[in-house]
Formats: C-alpha cells, sequence, structure tokens
C-alpha cells in the first residue's frame, strides 16, 4: 500500500473520544487536490447520511459520527464467528494548508463512499508597487 500525502492537507493524529470515553475509530479515506476545490473521499458503507457531521474550523475539516452495528435483523443470531466492521464514534479531523470556501462545502452519499467537496478560497491579487 502506498500512501501520498498531499503538501495541501495533513492528518492530526489526536485521538478523540466519544461521550463513554471510547476512542473512536478513524475511516479510511482518499484526499484529491482538484482544480479548484479539494474532494476527500470517505468509506463509510453503512453510516447513515444523516449521522456523518462535516465541518470546517478555521484550517481543519471535521469529520465525525457513528456507524451502528451490522447484524441480521430477520433472522435469530447464535453467535458472532468474525466481526471486523467497524462500528460506532468515528472522527477524522485534517489540517487544510490551503483556504477554502467552508459555505461552499458540500457532501454526497454515493456507493458506500461519502464524498466532501471544499471549494478553495481565491487566492489574494498581488499587491501592484
Amino acid at each position: 500500500m502506498i500512501t501520498v500525502l498531499s503538501p495541501s492537507l495533513q492528518e492530526n493524529e489526536t485521538s478523540s473520544r466519544d461521550p463513554m470515553g471510547f476512542i473512536a475509530w478513524r475511516p479510511p479515506m482518499n484526499v484529491f487536490r482538484c482544480d479548484g476545490h479539494i474532494a476527500v473521499c470517505v468509506d463509510l458503507a453503512g453510516a447513515e447520511e444523516g449521522s456523518i457531521e462535516v465541518s470546517v474550523k478555521g484550517r481543519h475539516l471535521i469529520i465525525r459520527g457513528n456507524r451502528q452495528p451490522v447484524e441480521p435483523t430477520d433472522e435469530p443470531l447464535h453467535r458472532v464467528l468474525a466481526l471486523e466492521i467497524d462500528h460506532g464514534p468515528f472522527e477524522r479531523i485534517l489540517t487544510l494548508t490551503e483556504a477554502v470556501e467552508a459555505s461552499g462545502l458540500m457532501t454526497e452519499q454515493r456507493g458506500g463512499l461519502f464524498w466532501i467537496r471544499l471549494p478553495l478560497a481565491p487566492s489574494p491579487s498581488p499587491v501592484a508597487a
């Protein structure tokens, strides 16, 4: 697996805890610097869109929410044989090194992936001497 970190984004390594004190899990993501915006793709299959909160605070993109456990609902459960899908509270905090227009933030859920689009703020015009 190869991970390439863009100079426009840095991972904030601080662990977060839910109200009960449990450490939140971190969903995998891909981040892209596109023409005029940053696109973030978060693997959140099974998470309800209404349970995902996205915000920009200063230079931080914050993605948090909760994914319910995946269990059969139409059959009696006798025993769990494997439990590999993360559930419960999750959080990712990314530090943006480029300014974005938080008011233009857009989200979309497609095929189990949660997409975030952050327009870049216009670059300041050079001052004429």
